[in-house]
């Protein structure tokens, strides 16, 4: 994905990603707000995802000392399925 970048742009992409990101996820979440549909989870961005696919499992199928606080932010998406 950064392969085109030199080397200096390339350590600068690993500081500015992360907040183009943050800043689509608000653009989001007010788009949601102004359509009047509720967040039901906040997810962090982990390396966890990337392991859990590169092993073709998902993240519940890691081991759970390793991927508890991820589980945990997946709760309230969960429980929202369930009902």
């Amino acid at each position: 994905m950064l392969s085109h970048l030199n080397p200096p742009q390339r350590e600068a992409a690993k500081y500015w990603t992360p907040l183009v990101l943050a800043g689509a996820g608000m653009l989001l979440e007010g788009f949601m707000a102004q359509q009047d549909l509720p967040v039901l989870a906040h997810l962090r961005n982990t390396q966890n995802y990337v392991n859990a696919a590169f092993e073709s499992k998902s993240l519940f199928d890691l081991p759970p000392h390793i991927v508890e606080r991820d589980v945990e932010q997946w709760q309230g998406l969960t429980d929202w399925l369930m009902a």
